[in-house]
């Protein structure tokens, strides 16, 4: 059973710089073997019982769904080094850097932020992803740091659903010796997804990655998932996990990538996952391919129906990789989209 025992946890940890323009150049695949090197992250135990009153921005955003509490948990974030052909190989060089220049961002300061999504619903705590771990460099990895400035520890977390077994999405689940970070949780992920990374080799030919990071890629993905063993629970890609929990497929990212569907009280929210990566590019043109995509013309196909989804249910959003806080809606323009991001509220 789940419980809801939590204690807050002091909130003190200042933010490190972004990762160099040469490491962000291997971070995407090229981190198999060095996945689990950097020491684990500490962190003061609980001693101030107002700390979870603390004001948002502390690593954590929280906020209500209905009877759910649910808090945007920041990982850090990691540069993108080559914008082009990693965005838009199907477009070109210039309209990519046009893109971001329209919003103000040059070649060189594209940021992967990363994000996880922690769910109280009452009856336990669910975890959408893990982030980085201890692959990505110093400016990730932060994510066990601020879920305890919410007041949640690794042992309070029930359950654990990996939307896709990208590494920057399983890395989390285990600390700097290769051990499970969260010792008493269910891992959830969805069966084609364990089936694609597992049962033999992956495809990843139609890819935009270079053969040596899909190599390192497979390597950590399939580290990290074969120590998770009989803790893993496979679950279909449309299946309510839980009450209030329901799956969205959206193939092609990875074989068995899911957003997720939070329904409480009359409330919703949509966890869109790894349908945008950068938002500068992709709502304006969600019809560009993205190197990581396995199948990106399928990707394309799920980016637009999810995002047509949200936009015309004016559905709260959030996202692996949306700027943090990560909270917003989508807009839908002539078959192009806008990024409406939420009014910060500080409690």
């Amino acid at each position: 059973m789940f419980s809801t025992n939590h204690e807050p946890a002091q909130p003190d940890r200042p933010s490190k710089a972004l990762l160099s323009r040469r490491q962000s150049l291997r971070v995407l695949g090229a981190i198999g073997a060095t996945a689990l090197l950097r020491p684990q992250l500490s962190f003061a135990e609980p001693t101030d019982e107002k700390a979870s009153s603390v004001s948002n921005g502390n690593g954590f955003y929280r906020m209500k769904v209905g009877a759910f509490e649910v808090a945007v948990v920041s990982d850090g974030a990691f540069a993108f080094a080559e914008p082009y052909p990693l965005f838009g190989k199907n477009a070109s060089e210039k309209e990519v850097l046009d893109t971001l220049a329209d919003s103000f961002i040059s070649a060189k300061a594209l940021q992967g932020q990363v994000n996880t999504l922690l769910v109280k619903t009452g009856k336990g705590n669910l975890l959408i992803d893990t982030g980085c771990g201890n692959g990505f460099g110093s400016a990730t990895g932060l994510m066990i740091h601020n879920l305890a400035n919410f007041g949640v520890k690794t042992s309070d977390v029930d359950a654990i659903l990996v939307t896709h077994a990208h590494l920057d999405h399983i890395g989390g689940l285990l600390t700097a010796d290769g051990t499970p970070a969260f010792p008493k949780a269910e891992i959830l992920i969805a069966d084609q997804e364990k089936s694609f990374w597992l049962d033999g080799e992956p495809d990843l030919s139609r890819s935009g990655l270079p053969p040596e990071q899909q190599k390192g890629m497979i390597a950590g993905t399939q580290k990290i998932l074969g120590t998770m063993g009989k803790r893993v629970r496979v679950v279909a890609t449309k299946e309510k996990i839980m009450e209030g929990v329901t799956l969205i497929e959206a193939a092609g990212h990875t074989p068995g990538h899911v957003a997720v569907h939070l329904s409480s009280e009359n409330e919703e929210m949509v966890y869109i996952t790894d349908a945008v990566h950068a938002y500068q590019i992709q709502f304006p043109h969600p019809d560009w391919f993205v190197a990581f995509d396995v199948d990106p013309v399928k990707a394309v196909e799920a980016r637009k129906a999810l995002l047509d989804r949200v936009a015309a249910d004016r559905v709260l959003i959030s996202g692996a990789h949306l700027p943090f806080p990560a909270l917003g809606h989508v807009r839908s323009n002539e078959g192009r989209y806008e990024w409406v991001p939420i009014q910060w509220n500080w409690k």
